[in-house]
């Protein structure tokens, strides 16, 4: 299976004063704790209480681990850690630093990445293939758009830098739920 894409028109004009569209991906539903549950006792010889038991511990685990300031790796996939968010609540000298400006904290997931002959891969993302979501052919199909095949593999628009995602209106991280119009809702 693919990855279904659709377009996001940026809410913020390029420096050109351009609104673009940038690829966004659609989620094609949820899977569960339960469902992995059910899919991994499947696959071996524990039960799905046995499995489910094991998930939840360590759930709790990683969770203790993050409100401990711990990063926590997950071997193939990637890291969780916390940062936190200040809204605004700066100060100019470092003196008057606190602790009351967090706002709030999030958890940020970040892909594992291995680098072998001087080039950097993401674990994941590399193997992922890409489809436009049928709307959206259909959308360009009446606009006289033909050609609709989305490269496999890891297209030059998901960049392959190791900074922080951007934002969706940026042409950065578009998975996510920052501003700007779906072409596809």
């Amino acid at each position: 299976m693919s990855v279904l894409i659709k377009g996001r028109l940026a809410s913020i004009a390029n420096k050109d004063g351009k609104k673009l569209f940038h690829p966004q991906a659609v989620s094609r539903g949820l899977v569960t704790t339960k469902q992995l549950g059910d899919d991994i006792a499947e696959k071996s010889a524990m039960t799905r209480g046995d499995v489910l038991s094991v998930i939840d511990n360590m759930i709790s685990l990683i969770k203790k681990a993050l409100r401990d300031g711990k990063s926590v790796k997950l071997d193939g996939i990637g890291s969780l850690y916390i940062t936190v968010k200040s809204n605004g609540n700066g100060v100019e000298d470092l003196r008057d630093l606190s602790i009351n400006q967090i706002d709030h904290a999030h958890i940020v997931f970040r892909e594992e990445k291995t680098r072998t002959a001087g080039k950097t891969r993401a674990t994941l993302s590399d193997d992922i293939s890409y489809e436009l979501a049928k709307e959206l052919q259909e959308q360009l199909g009446k606009i006289g758009v033909t050609d609709t095949n989305v490269p496999s593999g890891n297209p030059d628009w998901l960049g392959e830098d190791d900074s922080e995602p951007s934002g969706g209106d940026t042409g950065g991280d578009t998975g996510g739920e920052s501003g700007g119009d779906d072409l596809l809702g």
